[in-house]
Parts: structure tokens; C-alpha cells; sequence
């Protein structure tokens, strides 16, 4: 049986203990299932809930609003490219993602296949992108934002 230690409570569990995920190591969560469970019962989680719910943009627009313009200007010019790249993919100009195959293919890879813009997200560079998994997606946008430093 294979175990993993749980990054919250440090247990080690066997990974019936974990749900399934494709973007974790051993294709399991990195939380065990109580831990997992625990975390939805808290007021944290339970907030970040009540605002993704109808009722709560409802009763309070005007934070909502403010809220999605903050996130919308910060990240129009990521939102902008993506959106570009999507109508390419739709009008035929541009393979699909999911037909591609990750540009770092190895043992790692898993889920579902992204384009990632490895020039930024300038005009002049909305069409350069290369394909990659989830996994690698994630670990080269973490390893350029720690560059960044």
C-alpha cells in the first residue's frame, strides 16, 4: 500500500485516505479526507462561499462590484491575451489545447493541457504560447513569479 503524510495534520495515511486529483503528486489531494472536511467547516471557507453565492451579490452589490473590478484591472492584460487566444481557437487559426502535448513531457505531466504565454501578455505577443499540463503550468509560473523577486 502506498501512504503520503497529510500537509495539514502530518499523519501519514494510506492514499485511500485522500480524494482523487489530477494535479497532485501521487494523483491524490494533499489534504486526507477529515482534514479536507474540517477546513469546509470553517469560517474561512465558509465565507469565501458566501460571496461566490447569489444572495450574498445580491444584498451587497456594491462590494461585489468592487471586488471584480479590482480583480479585472489587475489582471486585464492576462484576461485580454486569454480571451484572444480563445477566439483564435474557435475561428480555426489556432489548435485546440487539449490536442497538443505537453512541451516538457515527462513522468510529471497530468491533466488537462494549457497554453501558457511565456513572452507575456503584450498585443504583440498574445499568439506566443507553448503547450503544457496543469503541472508544468503551474511549477513555471511559480518558478517565474520567484525569479521576479
Amino acid at each position: 500500500m502506498k501512504t503520503k503524510v497529510c500537509s495539514h495534520c502530518k499523519v501519514e495515511k494510506e492514499l485511500s485516505q485522500f480524494y482523487n486529483s489530477k494535479v497532485g503528486r501521487l494523483g491524490v489531494t494533499h489534504q486526507c479526507k477529515f482534514c479536507m472536511r474540517e477546513y469546509r467547516r470553517t469560517e474561512k471557507f465558509l465565507s469565501k462561499r458566501r460571496m461566490r453565492s447569489r444572495e450574498f451579490r445580491k444584498n451587497h452589490k456594491k462590494e461585489h462590484l468592487a471586488i471584480r473590478a479590482r480583480n479585472y484591472t489587475k489582471d486585464y492584460a492576462k484576461i485580454s491575451a486569454r480571451n484572444y487566444l480563445n477566439r483564435q481557437v474557435i475561428r480555426g487559426k489556432f489548435l485546440s489545447a487539449k490536442t497538443q502535448i505537453c512541451l516538457l513531457k515527462d513522468d510529471e505531466c497530468r491533466g488537462k493541457m494549457e497554453y501558457h504565454h511565456y513572452l507575456g501578455y503584450d498585443k504583440k505577443h498574445r499568439m506566443d504560447v507553448i503547450p503544457l499540463c496543469v503541472y508544468h503550468h503551474r511549477f513555471v509560473d511559480f518558478r517565474s513569479k520567484w525569479d521576479s523577486l
